[in-house]
């Protein structure tokens, strides 16, 4: 990773909410599972919004996982704009 040595490893801290939604396939009839999930992790407490599906055997996101506290601050080791939402800099 090219930012290895330079970001701490974040842990997850709290499940702050999580709601489950059941869609109907019109085309195949089948029921699928939807999870939103927001959760709070360390350290930092950055906070983060992830839509996932569950598949039976394993859990699939067809979309990006949103932050949705502010960052920056925390994040200036590192230039690359999308990458700096999970780095929490060592020494901040």
């Amino acid at each position: 990773m090219v930012h290895k040595g330079k970001c701490a490893t974040m842990r997850l801290k709290a499940v702050l909410n999580a709601g489950m939604t059941k869609k109907t396939s019109a085309m195949m009839g089948e029921e699928h599972i939807y999870y939103t999930l927001t959760f709070r992790t360390s350290p930092g407490d950055g906070v983060f919004q992830a839509a996932v599906q569950w598949l039976g055997v394993k859990v699939h996101t067809d979309t990006d996982i949103l932050r949705l506290n502010e960052y920056r601050l925390h994040a200036g080791c590192i230039q690359h704009v999308l990458h700096q939402k999970w780095c929490y800099c060592l020494g901040t």
